[in-house]
């Protein structure tokens, strides 16, 4: 109650400011720029992960199936990023707006590693300003896009969305504003959406179709929703590949390390697809990057260790200097429903 009473000025503080700056663009007082393809935002009103990266791979892949040719922007958090942003094709990185030719590997952000290994054909466009480094992609004489899929967009509202995804874990429970929770916004934030995506853990709730009760049936409006269910496929060792050679047993003792917006979530989900509980665990903060006391902490312990693409790519070198058999989780999203009927994708 204490610490509760102690963060209640600064939710307040931080609610206000939230307020002003959407006032400032529903007024159209700040506008929202609008590029030459479909912009698909796939975002949320909480901070850390419920899964927006998973949709937006899974929603790419669908894209490519039908003949699309989808780019994927993101901010490249704790990345190397210029300040005018890159573009990554499937062989070199480009300087956003700059003349052609590619520039020197830069580690772009662990969603961009993760992007670029699991969609490789897919462009990227990474840099803080999403408006320009997507303009400067379409000026460009790179391969053609048609759509772009924009990765944690909610909140950027500089750059026009013609369909606008909030993605609402049906397990979450706290949707107080930051600090006395994890949300970036309150609820009343969904009137800008166009459709919700239920966020699924568990195959019972997906599968009965529930819903988070915390949200409220005003808020929701006549959104349109459908379900998701976050599945683990495979725990598997790197290859060159997509996937691994050797898979995880699924009653293996294993130590968990990962560094996510949301690791409990991570155990949750492997717990829910069968694998024990982890013996060991090593959560760090959301990017958060593991040191030299850490290998030797899970060397100590010596299991072997399960980690998602991101830790994996954030520190590749960290993960090959352990003496235990890493394991990586891969992830696949099952749907209510074929979520590209939603989009406005014109011809």
């Amino acid at each position: 109650m204490l610490v509760h009473i102690l963060l209640l000025p600064f939710s307040l503080c931080f609610r206000f400011v939230v307020a002003v700056r959407n006032y400032l663009f529903d007024t159209a007082f700040l506008k929202a720029r609008k590029l030459k393809v479909p912009v698909f935002s796939i975002g949320n009103i909480a901070m850390g992960g419920v899964g927006k990266t998973p949709i937006v791979r899974s929603l790419a892949q669908k894209l490519l199936v039908e003949g699309r040719r989808p780019a994927v922007s993101l901010r490249g958090y704790k990345g190397d990023v210029p300040k005018a942003g890159v573009h990554v094709t499937e062989r070199e990185t480009f300087a956003s707006g700059a003349p052609a030719g590619a520039v020197k590997e830069l580690f772009l952000g662990d969603e961009a590693a993760l992007y670029r290994r699991l969609l490789p054909s897919t462009p990227l466009l990474v840099g803080a300003s999403r408006f320009r480094v997507a303009s400067d992609y379409l000026q460009s004489s790179l391969p053609s896009i048609d759509c772009l899929l924009v990765d944690d967009g909610f909140q950027h509202r500089w750059l026009h969305r013609d369909f606008d995804v909030v993605v609402l874990p049906v397990s979450q429970k706290n949707f107080s504003l930051f600090p006395l929770g994890l949300n970036r916004e309150s609820q009343t934030a969904l009137k800008r959406a166009s459709a919700i995506f239920w966020m699924h853990d568990s195959s019972d709730t997906f599968n009965g179709r529930k819903v988070n009760p915390e949200v409220s049936v005003e808020a929701l409006g006549d959104l349109k929703q459908i379900h998701c269910l976050k599945k683990v496929s495979r725990v598997s060792t790197p290859l060159d590949g997509l996937s691994g050679g050797q898979d995880l047993p699924k009653q293996s003792s294993y130590t968990l390390a990962c560094a996510l917006g949301n690791n409990a979530q991570v155990a949750e989900t492997l717990h829910t697809a069968g694998y024990s509980w982890p013996a060991q665990k090593l959560f760090l903060q959301d990017h958060a990057k593991m040191n030299s006391s850490h290998r030797a902490k899970i060397d100590s312990w010596g299991l072997p260790v399960v980690t998602t693409w991101k830790d994996y790519l954030r520190q590749p070198a960290f993960f090959g200097g352990l003496q235990a058999v890493v394991f990586i989780i891969e992830i696949e999203i099952l749907w209510s429903e074929d979520p590209l009927l939603l989009l406005p994708l014109g011809k």
